[in-house]
């Protein structure tokens, strides 16, 4: 997990999780601030707040997309320091969501800057002979 989490600062949590009910979250509520705030509701739901520090606004966070459907309907999920061992088997890392996000999405802007397509890893791709011997 921590290979693939994105590192960000966050700030006005405490102001969107009072519009906040459970894990039904404010409109306009930015998706990094969404995971701090699904963090911290599962800590006191694990009853492992004492355990773990809570995010609070002006901490660096770590978070990643997450497998759909959970139990919880969440999409992202935030830590502080360490990503709770009490999460594991709740919630998986979303590998190929992640590598589009973080790579793939870069990738494809170069690729567009000379006008090629670019392939994702693992996609079927048909290669006519002519066009590639320039026929």
């Amino acid at each position: 997990v921590e290979d693939v989490a994105e590192v960000s600062g966050i700030k006005g949590l405490e102001k969107y999780s009072s519009l906040c009910d459970g894990f039904t979250t404010s409109k306009g509520m930015p998706h990094h601030v969404k995971a701090a705030y699904y963090y911290n509701i599962l800590l006191s739901k694990f009853n492992i707040d004492k355990k773990y520090e809570k995010i609070q606004s002006g901490d660096k966070i770590k978070h990643f997309q997450v497998k759909c459907p959970n139990r919880y309907g969440i999409k992202k999920i935030a830590y502080k320091y360490y990503y709770p061992e009490e999460f594991k088997n709740h919630f998986q890392p979303d590998y190929e969501k992640m590598f589009e996000k973080i790579v793939y999405s870069i990738v494809e802007r170069f690729y567009s800057n000379v006008n090629w397509k670019p392939k994702k890893p693992g996609e079927m791709v048909q290669t006519d002979l002519f066009d590639l011997l320039g026929i």
